[in-house]
């Protein structure tokens, strides 16, 4: 099965990014500009939410959830931080794995070097598709059907002017001395209630932007970890 086999149209899709001082990189909006543009021409219904001024990133992530839930009538919610860019082919890849696993996403690489993937992984190898069931990954690109968010049983918080509940889809934990951050403990959530891995397809081109632009492909490096991971 290949992407263009799977419709990604008669769907609605909305991209939910956080920008705590209300601004993303110029690499980031140049992408957007062109997304929105094709889903538009394209005849794909989309919609956008953010947050503005919430410097903690899990509470960001909850509000932005929250918006697409109560504001939005979206299947889906892709999840793009205001620091990464892709490409049209790349934002369709993620379209098409979200409508066939509810549950997917792009790997983009640390701002380091040398270069380094944030993600949990038990086995790399690729499945029929080339995907890579992953345990845990950063939530710069990632796509979740709403139907899974509906699925996840999690505590509820009040917020002054907000007038539903807040599902605490996210936090960070320490468990086991260990720090966790909200993506890695959202992915823990789902696999531990739902069974479900999140699909990372290693053909999305990313790149993350800091004081230079950290471009290294995943696709590139998979080859190595997986050697390193059957002790080749």
């Amino acid at each position: 099965m290949s992407t263009e086999e799977i419709d990604i149209k008669g769907k609605k899709y909305c991209l939910a990014i956080p920008a705590y001082d209300g601004s993303i990189k110029l690499e980031t909006m140049t992408s957007m500009i062109e997304t929105v543009g094709r889903l538009s021409q394209a005849g794909i219904e989309w919609s956008f939410v953010t947050i503005k001024g919430n410097a903690l990133i899990d509470s960001a992530r909850n509000e932005l959830t929250h918006r697409f839930l109560h504001e939005t009538d979206a299947d889906y919610m892709v999840c793009i931080d205001g620091d990464v860019s892709w490409d049209w082919n790349g934002f369709t890849r993620l379209l098409a794995w979200g409508n066939k696993y509810g549950y997917a996403c792009g790997v983009y690489c640390a701002r380091v070097d040398p270069p380094k993937f944030t993600i949990n992984s038990t086995d790399l190898t690729p499945n029929e598709y080339g995907l890579v069931a992953l345990n845990g990954v950063g939530f710069g690109f990632v796509i979740l059907s709403r139907e899974l968010l509906m699925q996840l049983d999690v505590p509820t918080y009040e917020k002054r002017g907000w007038k539903h509940p807040i599902k605490q889809f996210f936090k960070t934990v320490v468990r086991d001395n260990a720090y966790y951050g909200e993506d890695m403990e959202f992915c823990r959530l789902v696999k531990e209630q739902t069974g479900k891995l999140i699909m990372a397809d290693p053909e999305i081109a990313l790149a993350h932007h800091g004081n230079k632009d950290y471009s290294y492909l995943f696709k590139d490096y998979l080859p190595l970890m997986l050697e390193k991971q059957n002790g080749i």
